[in-house]
């Protein structure tokens, strides 16, 4: 609706421009650092489950290579075969499972409060 609201009064079409809402968090005190530092702790959680996957991945190429079952890996591993089928289809198109379904949602994790 804003888009529509803002090209009515600009006479532009509503695609020719973007809008782009940024919360003012100044108003907001301590809560501001609260906010800021979930969302760092989100950010890091994030990259430790991406290394871990790409350990994973490496890991369970190896025990493949060697000749063991998917189940075998995830064993070893301590994860689900069907989990371990996540990892290995998306390590194959070289981008984190994470991040895949994200895209597929329309969402990302990276997004938060500036």
């Amino acid at each position: 609706m804003l888009r529509e609201v803002i090209g009515l009064m600009r006479k532009v079409p509503e695609d020719s421009f973007d809008v782009v809402v940024e919360p003012d968090l100044s108003s907001i005190g301590d809560l501001r650092a609260v906010i800021e530092r979930a969302v760092q702790e989100r950010e890091r959680a994030a990259a430790a489950q991406d290394s871990a996957s790409a350990a994973i991945r490496d890991a369970v190429a190896q025990i493949r290579a060697l000749g063991f079952t998917t189940r075998d890996a995830g064993a070893l591993v301590g994860v689900s075969p069907q989990r371990i089928s996540q990892l290995t289809t998306a390590g194959s198109s070289g981008g984190s499972p994470r991040r895949a379904a994200e895209a597929r949602a329309g969402f990302s994790t990276d997004a938060g409060p500036r």
